[in-house]
């Protein structure tokens, strides 16, 4: 990598730093009340029967976004933590304007930077090794 590389790759993140800012996101966060680390809930809640999901109310959680694939009105999000990794499955009619905020590359952070949400367990027709969540808010706490 050349000196002008790294000045452009220095001005591209910088430029990013500056957007986040303008959207009214921190892009480091804040303090976080954490109820569940990823690891366990992927544990807990692998192969779980929607009735025990349910019943376990809302989660905290917080890491990093290391995948978004975006379905429409619905997207998976792949969140980790030192533990291990959970998916997240957010709805718009859920979230109503956070979806947007949820979803959009200008308004979130990279996806090497921490977020965090607060979900209810819940089962999809997808199958996986993680524990699904639906999401009902998302975003760094102030």
């Amino acid at each position: 990598m050349t000196s002008g590389d790294a000045g452009d790759l220095v001005r591209q993140r910088h430029d990013k730093l500056a957007a986040l800012r303008a959207h009214g996101v921190d892009p480091f966060g804040g303090r976080y009340p954490v109820t569940h680390w990823a690891g366990s809930l992927a544990a807990r809640f692998n192969g779980a029967a929607e009735e025990e999901m349910k019943g376990a109310g809302p989660v905290s959680v917080a890491g990093r976004i290391v995948a978004l694939r975006h379905h429409g009105k619905t997207c998976f999000a792949h969140l980790m933590d030192y533990t291990g990794r959970v998916q997240l499955y957010a709805r718009a009619d859920q979230l109503g304007d956070e979806y947007a905020r949820f979803t959009s590359s200008s308004t979130r952070a990279p996806t090497s930077s921490a977020t965090s949400t607060r979900a209810s367990p819940t089962s999809t027709s997808a199958t996986s090794s993680a524990s699904r969540a639906s999401c009902s808010g998302r975003g760094p706490a102030s």
